[in-house]
């Protein structure tokens, strides 16, 4: 019978080709995920002026995040990625993206030939590994430089809505701090821009929805029938049409405000994103 990682390595084989065009939607909705790797790329540029910083992209699929992330800044950089479906590989290769790229199981000893100033594994690759999630993160610290930046995200972390928001955070931190001591958490990111995805049918393909900034959004609250779906914040209706955002990130969030303004929201927390610095 075969694991589970040997399951998803075969599903991602198959769908390498057709990966951009059919996931386009589910790509794109991390953008605020992308500009927050580009943030802590520019930030770590300013502290070591002069130096080629080295970033690895682990889970790297197909190179999509990294040629999303690359856009966002100017420094010269020396990129590496790995990934175990050999098919992704092959395809991120075809970008011209990556000074260095290996096909290998994450979860297996491996070591890049360079020790990296940020790695970042997101877009919930973890998740797809999550049996092995230990061990996946212990091979992506040994091979990161001290004082060098991890971002991770993924739904290990958990699958349900807790009652007190604020506690559950602190717990998070907590059990991250004591699971990798070598890795000092310096946050977990609640502070994406928030993008708002809204259709004014209750049945929409995500190719029908039209992506905007909260600060864009004066007047859709007013709007009957509306769906707002929310992929970084949870969102809530206040009197008078006030959005008040709670601070965790989510997907699959759908608000639909009835026609009588009430509210009827499904919600599933799948993952937070936690940024932390090698000491």
């Amino acid at each position: 019978m075969m694991s589970y990682n040997e399951i998803t390595k075969n599903r991602f084989d198959a769908e390498a080709i057709s990966y951009d065009s059919r996931m386009t939607w589910e790509l794109n909705r991390n953008l605020p995920l992308y500009a927050l790797v580009a943030q802590e790329l520019k930030k770590k540029a300013l502290q070591t002026p002069g130096v080629r910083l080295v970033v690895s992209d682990i889970c790297c699929g197909n190179g999509f995040a990294l040629s999303k992330i690359l856009l966002q800044v100017s420094e010269d950089i020396y990129t590496q990625g790995i990934d175990f479906s050999r098919e992704m590989i092959k395809t991120a290769l075809e970008r011209s993206i990556y000074d260095e790229c290996i096909c290998h199981d994450v979860t297996s000893p491996w070591s890049f030939s360079r020790q990296s100033d940020l790695a970042f594994c997101i877009r919930d690759a973890l998740t797809n590994i999550s049996e092995d999630f230990d061990l996946a993160v212990a091979n992506m610290v040994s091979n990161m430089k001290p004082g060098s930046i991890l971002i991770i995200d993924g739904n290990f972390l958990s699958s349900t809505m807790p009652a007190k928001l604020p506690q559950y955070f602190q717990e998070l931190y907590e059990k991250f701090c004591a699971q990798f001591p070598e890795i000092e958490y310096e946050r977990l990111e609640r502070d994406f821009p928030e993008y708002l995805y809204y259709a004014n049918e209750e049945n929409v393909y995500p190719s029908r929805l039209k992506l905007f900034r909260v600060n864009e959004l004066p007047d859709l609250l007013k709007e009957k029938g509306v769906i707002i779906r929310n992929m970084y914040g949870l969102i809530r209706r206040e009197d008078k049409g006030k959005l008040l955002v709670f601070p965790h990130w989510e997907q699959g969030v759908d608000t639909i405000i009835s026609e009588d303004g009430r509210e009827n929201s499904s919600i599933g927390i799948e993952s937070i994103v936690a940024v932390g610095v090698k000491k």
